[in-house]
């Protein structure tokens, strides 16, 4: 019992180092690989995908029997990423600013095509690193007004991951299974888990087709204002169902 208990808290342990080191990399990685006309919708692409995995997740556990054969199921998609992502190029970014110059333009041509203008591209690197440089003043020092400006970028950016993993989203999504069986619905869990991954994904498609054409923060406001009246009624609906009891 001891041992399967270790095993489980172990996997979770790097499930969630795995997972955070990707929610981490691949948007920097889908931004520095991508052009400034798709920058906006690859970086939406990851929660897209993260949805795609979540309704996989529902349909493998309807269809296949046990845990273990939904523990492979889900291996595999791991495993044929690293496959087929080892054929992929390093990010032209990271090349140019440790100098190597040759490689990341070899990359680049990779990416966009033969013909394509590596010194336009190299040029835009390297201003974007100047202006990072601009932040530090010599010596390391950061002025009062770089201090203000990374204070407020911060602030913000550690606002939206807060608010979004404390918004209970993230519970409805893992519990959902519970939820349907509670409220006594006459659909099967497993079935009604699948329709919500399955809205869950195409509220991610539309938001990764209209990212550029709506705006970043009309989306987050629109997505947030959604969340909040879906999580409300779900407080409602059960606490009706508790006072009728």
């Amino acid at each position: 019992m001891c041992s399967q208990m270790f095993l489980e808290c172990l996997g979770r342990f790097m499930c969630g180092i795995s997972v955070g080191a990707t929610t981490v990399a691949v948007p920097l990685y889908a931004s520095e690989v991508s052009s400034d006309m798709l920058r906006g919708r690859t970086g939406v692409f990851l929660d897209f995908m993260l949805c795609a995995g979540i309704l996989y997740g529902y349909v493998a556990r309807t269809v296949l029997l046990g845990v273990r054969q939904f523990c492979l199921a889900c291996t595999a998609v791991p495993i044929m990423f690293v496959v087929l992502f080892s054929y992929m190029p390093e990010s032209p970014v990271y090349l140019y600013n440790v100098g190597r110059y040759e490689q990341a333009a070899s990359e680049l041509r990779w990416l966009r095509g033969r013909r394509f203008n590596v010194k336009n591209e190299f040029d835009k690197i390297e201003t974007s690193k100047c202006h990072d440089d601009e932040l530090f003043e010599r010596g390391g020092n950061m002025s009062a007004e770089n201090k203000k400006f990374l204070t407020r970028v911060t602030v913000i950016s550690f606002g939206l991951v807060l608010v979004q993993r404390m918004s209970g989203a993230g519970g409805v999504i893992q519990y959902s299974s519970t939820l349907f069986k509670i409220s006594g619905s006459t659909i099967d869990p497993n079935t009604a888990c699948i329709i919500v991954g399955t809205f869950q994904l195409i509220a991610s498609g539309v938001s990764f087709l209209f990212i550029d054409k709506v705006g970043r923060r009309t989306l987050l406001l629109i997505s947030s204002a959604i969340i909040t009246a879906c999580l409300v009624l779900l407080v409602a609906y059960f606490s009706l169902i508790e006072n009728s009891e």
